[in-house]
């Protein structure tokens, strides 16, 4: 099949194609890159043509009327109309066109002027944009639309103007969504995969932002439209975490006594307000651009005034800027294709990250110490400058970018100062908070806010003035600040100090966007590296150490060191746990993910020092880091990093490895108890968030890392015993769920115990331990896995041997329910086949059931309804223990036992050939029991029958004594006469019994005991027929003249039964006449 392709060029750039397969994707179709292909590959045999005004040219009059004829025959349907139209405009010397020179050329090709980028079908982005939306792309892989970001990415990457272009038709459509009206309306949240699709879109509008070689026209453009969107009611807004409490993107990351302000006072902060914040920021700073422009930007020999917080020691350049804010700019240099910069700029945030970290180790240490006392106002001046120091991460809000910002290498100069405008400093005046207290000048910031249009005009003038003249008032260099002593939060092992936005799992993605750049600088070529392993996936990525270029480096360092640092720096940094179920996953997510990139890296010797450094530094960081002595309640846990670091670590420094995971084993928001001395005052552990319940949605997940981390160290410690005491201690402190603790001690088993080898006993002891602790955890409450988990703790003693086995029988009390004692644990050791597990001589077997009968006879005093049976079976071979226990269940028959149990032990008392107990017990059951006269099918019928049947064999005075308790207790007539049926047919006495004789006659009903019983069961059918009456059907007439049939044999039984049963029958035919059709079968049926 043939298809017509037509492309157009325009100084390299696709401009326009056109194709008759009927393409419908936002990207090429085969037809047109094979076209392409073609034209790059096979130039010359490609025909250049001059453009077609040349050509008409260079005809005459009967060539172009020729030409023109042609052309209309040739698309005579297309054409025509047009060609009519175009006819009789030029004939018409009033057209409007035949008031232009000339005429358009196609084939000639754009001027210079003309703005030139790659063909971009808008329509056909926004159709296919909304058919993912359409088909569920937010519930399902996302794999569509994330494909449109990462062309973005691309896009960007390539300087092609039509990567802001197509994600301003993607946020359009997602805009236009109709499920953000109704998730807004049902007040329902977003879907976790839609929210990470805003978050995507989010960051790429951050990067478009800050292009480095944007427009001053095209940035005031992008604003408009994000303050469009960010305004508009089903905007979603920022996650949960990194919401109202926070500094917005071009501040540092400072904290004031803003909690007390009212909610509603605050920003609304949406996915796009990082954007919106990001349009403040601009490149202008000459520091930065010596930073990005050179590898050799060192201090100058001669530092001005302010310089020297510019560099580090080693005269290394620092950038001291919000942290996620300059990463967001490495983040912008990287996408818009300016690797070398971004690197450079990396190198610096790196090198400020570290001073930053020395300094809060100094002051930690100082603080920890005790310190000396400092009295002179120079002294304290210096300890306080030290500390703000540290903790300083961001720079002056700069003013709105005015002037087209550009890089340094390849861009040229600026043409001049910015313009400040008085547009931004109003922004900035209405934006003032004013819950903050007055500086040195004293003037309120709500007085500023108020008179913000009075204050436009002078200030604008002298911030203009102040960047010309490089001068800034004397006034506006004071403040006041307030130190906070807090030195005994450290004493008691407790600290208020913690980042609130933490780096790891930030919408900006700071560390991420970091070890990225840094391992890119790393990463070996594909062709040398990239190989399709036999499963036809492919492998990871193989780095090289590149050494950093910097003029003041040691030359032992590289970016892949850089990138293993700066990422546990990151991720060992303490910060508070954010709120909201999304913005928590997506830190869990966000560590996992910097993990399994961190696991990429084949840890060689610079590695492993790289790693062993920033190891102590964190253990030794105190409350700035997750893995300090201090650490906050509701910081972060450590557990998954601590995870990896310990595997890592373990071949090279086992020592600093245990300690490291042994101090991430900590989980303080379960702590119930607070520190000691905090009673007198509690205000000491106020949150540095407001006064809350943390409510910790991944709370799950964070245990199952925790116990992943203790069964690596379990694993690893094996042989060990002095490890494994020291891992079993921090798991009964710090974990505290016993299903966890459960699967630990589970794991441990396993390994303690391999099919092909010896078991370890260390090993096996840790693991009887744990399981000693879930017994006592859960012996007070539900779990439905107590029984699974009871059977186990008796397999797990089994293995460790007969002494762990008496020590659980002995100590039943404390970790078993009398029940669990004697019917599983017990049982299960008096089993044969633990004995032959054990190997046991005669005095352990001995020594085993002496403890197996005290266990039963215990549990038998302490619940007798569940325990009594299970400890006369215990207890058969031992006659002293077996009588103990048979007393314990008369003593506790007459008030705490039921029918049933009574029935089933005095059942078991027959079997084991005791009869005359089991009579006994049986007839204490009696007189527990009550069976009414319409329980003809109830559960203990059978037990009632069993009891008269032994009575009726063991003989006549028994069966005396059973009957009258069977008449009080049974009042159903076919069991009555049941039990006087069987009764009537033997003789009693057949039980054999020594010492008695059986005369061989059957029993008269009327005489006793069985007089008694018939004149029950003529009465209970007596009672039993009125009361069928009362309520009885057409449809149960059959049944009742049945009943009645069973009730005139046990009349006959009697002497003067005929005569009984025919005054019973006028009586119901005198009571009942007026059921006349019953009555009428009576009569047929009895006379």
């Amino acid at each position: 099949m043939t298809y017509k392709v037509a492309i157009s060029f325009d100084r390299c750039k696709i401009t326009s194609v056109t194709c008759g397969c009927g393409n419908k994707d936002i990207f090429y179709c085969a037809h047109v890159v094979a076209l392409s292909l073609y034209r790059i590959r096979k130039p010359d045999q490609v025909k250049l043509r001059l453009p077609i005004s040349e050509t008409l040219f260079q005809m005459n009059r009967d060539q172009l009327q020729k030409f023109v004829q042609y052309l209309i025959t040739a698309h005579h349907t297309e054409v025509l109309p047009t060609a009519q139209k175009l006819a009789d405009e030029i004939l018409s010397s009033n057209s409007e066109i035949n008031q232009v020179h000339g005429a358009p050329d196609p084939t000639a090709g754009a001027s210079i002027d003309d703005e030139n980028c790659w063909h971009l079908d808008e329509e056909q982005v926004r159709e296919q944009v909304k058919l993912f939306l359409s088909q569920g792309g937010y519930y399902g892989s996302g794999k569509q639309l994330n494909s449109m970001f990462a062309k973005v990415r691309e896009m960007l990457r390539m300087r092609d103007s039509n990567g802001a272009r197509m994600l301003t038709l993607i946020t359009e459509q997602f805009m236009a969504d109709p499920r953000l009206s109704l998730w807004r309306q049902q007040g329902t949240g977003i879907t976790e995969k839609c929210r990470q699709l805003w978050d995507e879109l989010g960051a790429l509008w951050v990067c478009v932002v800050l292009n480095p070689h944007c427009k001053l026209e095209e940035k005031s453009c992008w604003l408009r439209q994000l303050r469009k969107w960010g305004e508009m009611d089903v905007c979603p807004l920022e996650d949960g975490n990194y919401g109202n409490e926070l500094p917005n993107i071009t501040n540092a990351l400072t904290q004031s006594s803003g909690h007390n302000q009212d909610s509603l006072a605050r920003p609304r902060r949406t996915v796009f307000t990082r954007a919106i914040e990001g349009c403040d920021l601009h490149w202008q700073d000459s520091h930065l651009q010596r930073i990005i422009s050179s590898d050799f930007y060192v201090s100058p020999s001669y530092q001005r005034e302010g310089e020297s917080l510019l560099f580090n020691s080693q005269g290394q350049p620092l950038w001291l800027e919000h942290v996620p804010t300059a990463c967001a700019r490495v983040d912008a240099l990287r996408s818009h294709g300016y690797p070398r910069e971004a690197l450079r700029l990396t190198v610096a945030i790196i090198n400020t990250l570290r001073l930053q970290q020395q300094r809060q180790l100094e002051i930690y240490k100082h603080q920890k110490k005790g310190g000396n006392l400092v009295t002179a106002d120079e002294e304290k001046a210096e300890v306080l400058n030290t500390f703000f120091a540290s903790v300083f991460s961001g720079k002056t809000t700069c003013p709105l970018d005015s002037c087209p910002p550009g890089m340094v290498n390849s861009v040229k100069e600026q043409n001049g100062p910015p313009v400040i405008q008085e547009e931004a400093v109003r922004e900035l005046l209405s934006h003032l908070d004013v819950h903050k207290s007055v500086g040195p000048d004293g003037i309120h910031p709500r007085v500023m806010r108020e008179l913000a249009d009075e204050l436009v005009k002078p200030l604008s003038v002298i911030y203009q003035q102040s960047w010309l003249t490089g001068e800034v008032p004397d006034d506006w260099e004071l403040a006041n600040v307030t130190p906070i002593y807090k030195k005994e939060l450290l004493q008691r092992g407790a600290t208020t100090i913690t980042n609130l936005e933490g780096w790891v799992g930030h919408p900006l993605n700071p560390i991420g966007c970091l070890f990225l750049t840094l391992t890119e600088a790393c990463r070996l070529e594909e062709e040398n590296c990239l190989e399709i392993s036999d499963t036809g996936d492919s492998k990871p990525p193989v780095y090289q150490h590149v050494p950093v270029v910097t003029g003041s480096q040691d030359g032992d360092e590289s970016y892949l060191s850089l990138a293993l640092e700066v990422a546990l720096m990151g991720m060992g940094q303490q910060r508070v746990m954010p709120e909201g179920l999304y913005a928590q996953d997506k830190v869990c997510r966000n560590e996992e993910q910097i993990i399994a990139r961190l696991q990429d890296l084949e840890l060689d010797p610079v590695l492993v020092q790289t790693l062993r450094k920033q190891c102590i530094l964190l253990l030794e960081g105190g409350p700035f880091s997750g893995l300090g002595e201090v650490i906050h309640r509701e910081s972060v846990p450590m557990h998954t990093f601590a995870k990896y670091l310990f595997s890592a670590l373990l071949p090279h420094d086992a020592d600093l490895a245990y300690k490291l995971a042994l101090r991430a084993m900590r989980l303080p928001v379960l702590e119930t108890t607070a520190p000691s001395g905090d009673v007198t005052h509690p205000h000491h552990l106020v949150s540095v968030v407001p006064s809350r319940y943390p409510r910790w949605f991944t709370l799950g997940h964070l245990e199952s890392q925790q116990c992943e981390l203790a069964s690596t160290m379990l694993t690893a410690a094996k042989g060990d015993m002095l490890r494994l005491r020291t891992v079993l201690e921090a798991i009964q402190k710090n974990i505290h769920s016993s299903s966890l603790i459960f699967k630990l001690a589970q794991d441990a088993f396993k390994i303690a115990t391999p099919a092909d080898s010896n078991s370890d006993t260390t090993l096996l002891n840790v693991a009887l331990e744990l399981g000693l602790q879930v017994m006592r955890m859960t012996l007070s409450t539900l779990n439905w896995r107590r029984r699974e988990m009871v059977r186990w703790l008796v397999t797990c003693a089994t293995e460790v041997g007969v002494r762990a086995l008496v020590s659980i029988l002995q100590s039943w009390y404390s970790l078993f329910t009398p029940t669990e004692a004697t019917s599983i644990v017990a049982a299960t050791v008096m089993s044969h086949n633990t004995i032959l597990r054990l190997s046991l001589d005669y005095p352990q077997r001995e020594e085993l059931a002496s403890c197996a009968r005290t266990l039963a006879l215990q549990c038998a005093m302490k619940d007798p309804q569940n325990c009594a049976l299970s400890a006369l079976t215990l207890c058969e071979k031992d006659h002293i223990a077996f009588e103990t226990a048979y007393q314990i269940v008369i003593d506790a028959a007459s008030t705490g036992m039921t029918y049933t149990q009574l029935f089933t032990i005095a059942r078991y008392m027959e079997h084991r050939g005791y009869p005359l107990r089991a009579f006994k017990l049986a007839s204490l059951a009696m007189t527990h029991l009550n069976l009414a006269y319409n329980q003809d099918t109830h559960p203990a019928i059978n037990d009632v029958l069993w009891a008269c049947a032994l009575s009726h064999s063991l003989g006549k005075n028994e069966l005396a004594a059973i009957i009258p308790l069977v008449v009080k207790s049974v009042h159903c007539a076919t069991v009555l006469s049941d039990i006087l049926r069987r009764c009537t047919m033997t003789a009693p006495g057949l039980a054999g019994i020594p010492g008695r004789r059986n005369s061989g006659k059957l029993m008269s009903t009327d005489k006793a005991p069985l007089r008694q019983l018939l004149d029950a069961t003529i009465s209970a059918y007596i009672n039993t027929t009125h009361s069928r009456l009362t309520h009885i059907s057409p449809r149960h007439y059959g049944e009742f003249i049945e009943f009645l049939s069973k009730a005139r044999e046990t009349f006959l039984l009697a002497q003067d039964g005929h005569i009984q049963f025919a005054q019973f029958i006028d009586n119901l035919k005198q009571i009942y006449k007026g059921k006349k059709k019953l009555m009428l079968l009576v009569r047929e049926r009895f006379g």
